[in-house]
């Protein structure tokens, strides 16, 4: 199969250039959403198994190639953002897939544009409902020290989520998205845990729409998998993967995602 030409694009919104990366095809495009603290680029392997389907990858704000914003911005308000900017450079329905924070991501989408989003798939929503739970993600959220052995321990972290048998070119390539974040990485993650992800995700519900509950059987958040496809009265399929199921196994997320695409 022959590897489909990447092509990236700037979009100016009220808070800034979002970053795309696309691939041509015919039909509606699969917007694909990325967790944090990454980029789109995480999606490539992916997009290069579903070619010859139509995809977009942005990168969120405060992360990848796209810029830094001028206040922290809610769940919401990175959907909006990322949604206008797509839909600004390819206009037309979509199906929405989203990794961890991107499947929030996704599901707002689906709630706020019934009409549009004609497909959703959810990779490890990170269906945390607890506010205990919530709390102790906070407490893990500090700022990366400017020191080397903050960097070292960014280096470590990341490291310990591959396989041992993981591609060095994407384990660095996921360092590099880390610390390109900067100091303050996890802003992504405060949007997130300010969100009722409960509520999200019942309003992401929609009985006519296709949507698939994609679960690596490596992922933690793979546990809440089943939670979520009863909130969403959908179907959960369990794939090989875990953490960078994106990077380790993107064939088998591919051949999922582009059932997906093929049920519409």
């Amino acid at each position: 199969m022959d590897v489909p030409p990447v092509e990236r694009r700037l979009v100016l919104t009220p808070e800034g250039y979002v970053h795309l990366r696309t691939t041509p095809g015919d039909g509606p495009d699969l917007l694909l959403l990325h967790q944090v603290p990454a980029s789109g680029r995480l999606w490539l392997p992916v997009m290069r198994s579903l070619a010859p389907l139509p995809c977009v990858a942005p990168d969120m704000l405060n992360l990848g190639e796209s810029d830094a914003t001028s206040r922290p911005l809610s769940l919401a308000e990175h959907a909006g953002l990322l949604w206008d900017a797509v839909q600004e450079a390819r206009p037309g329905p979509k199906v929405v897939v989203g990794h961890h924070t991107g499947a929030a991501l996704a599901a707002v989408m689906a709630a706020e544009h019934p009409g549009d989003v004609v497909g959703l798939g959810l990779v490890g929503y990170p269906a945390y409902f607890d506010w205990r739970t919530k709390l102790s993600k906070y407490e893990r959220l500090n700022p990366v020290p400017a020191t080397p052995e903050g960097v070292a321990d960014v280096w470590r972290f990341m490291a310990r989520a591959f396989t041992e048998d993981a591609d060095p070119d994407l384990v660095f390539d996921a360092f590099a998205d880390r610390v390109q974040a900067g100091r303050v990485w996890y802003e992504g993650y405060v949007a997130l845990w300010n969100a009722d992800l409960r509520a999200v995700l019942a309003g992401a519900r929609s009985p006519g729409r296709p949507t698939s509950v994609i679960a690596p059987d490596a992922d933690a958040l793979s546990a809440l998998a089943d939670e979520v496809g009863h909130i969403l009265d959908a179907p959960v399929t369990r794939i090989p993967g875990g953490t960078f199921v994106l990077t380790e196994d993107p064939a088998a997320l591919a051949a999922v995602l582009r059932d997906l695409w093929r049920s519409l």
